[in-house]
């Protein structure tokens, strides 16, 4: 080969190298520019399903809160529209009339107080469950709750007592003492007034049963204790499951949306409490939740 031709072959191949670096570049410029909007790309994905999570949940939230919560309104109107429906047709004595009027008053009462809590907390869960927790007397709460619930549970023949247990000695303590607890008192009650409907729901005429507070270390635990049918052991792990919620008709054929139990738990959970069961199916159930104590 002459020189020149070399020299020719030498600059062919020089330009090419020189082509093939410059579209290698460029490939691997075009690359990394692909790489970064792919990750870009993945990272607006994970932020639209975690939005969509975020609303899904929050929907679900609303509607659960609704649906429980209009369950409790719903009771204590159909009392007074059947009340109404009596007085207005039959003859009855003063002290007849005295004894429906205080049961009208107490399930007017329970109305108002229910109507003020929803809209109290619609207002606060705009952006979702936020607890907004101070201190109050938890004893309070639970009487109010019970008085709420007397018609409905005197319309089945229970008893609903409420005692504080001192778990040192293992005595009952009088069920006026101050109980100072930390949390969202709107929250707790509707947990409390859900416990207590299902425990009168699953009673029968006759029962009795038992709301209490025991104190330990760092907070005071709740408890609702029912003589029903129970729950059985398979069911127990559905009980506050948002999922696939578990119900079932009570004594007297009283329906629930199933859900009540798994909005307990959260609403209690934002309060830093926890919450289980305990029941021998046959033997009735114990219903158990932990507030934190004042400091």
């Amino acid at each position: 080969m002459s020189q020149n031709s070399f020299v020719v072959v030498v600059t062919l191949l020089a330009g090419l190298f020189v082509v093939l670096y410059k579209k290698r570049a460029g490939y691997r410029k075009n690359l990394n520019f692909l790489i970064e909007k792919n990750q870009q790309l993945l990272q607006e994905k994970d932020l639209l399903q975690a939005e969509n999570t975020r609303l899904e949940k929050q929907h679900t939230i609303n509607s659960r809160l609704f649906s429980i919560i209009s369950h409790d309104v719903r009771g204590p109107l159909h009392v007074i529209k059947g009340l109404v429906s009596l007085l207005g047709q039959s003859e009855m004595t003063s002290d007849d009339l005295k004894k429906y009027c205080r049961v009208l008053t107490t399930n007017l009462e329970a109305s108002i107080h229910l109507v003020e809590n929803i809209l109290q907390w619609s207002r606060s869960q705009l952006n979702g469950i936020h607890s907004q927790p101070f201190h109050f007397d938890l004893a309070l709460v639970i009487e109010e709750v019970i008085e709420q619930l007397h018609t409905q549970a005197s319309n089945k023949q229970i008893l609903v007592k409420f005692i504080q247990v001192d778990l040192r000695t293992k005595q009952s303590l009088a069920a006026s003492s101050l109980v100072r607890v930390y949390a969202d008192p709107v929250m707790i009650e509707i947990a409390i007034r859900n416990l207590l409907t299902n425990a009168i729901k699953f009673s029968k005429s006759g029962d009795v049963v038992i709301v209490g507070t025991q104190s330990k270390a760092d907070f005071i635990e709740l408890f609702v204790q029912d003589k029903g049918p129970g729950i059985a052991k398979e069911a127990q792990v559905r009980l506050f499951q948002m999922d696939s919620p578990f119900s079932t008709t009570g004594t007297a054929n009283e329906k629930g949306s199933g859900l009540g139990l798994a909005f307990c738990k959260e609403m209690i959970e934002k309060n830093g409490g926890t919450i289980r069961c305990e029941s021998v199916y046959g033997n009735g159930a114990t219903f158990f939740f932990t507030v934190p104590k004042s400091k």
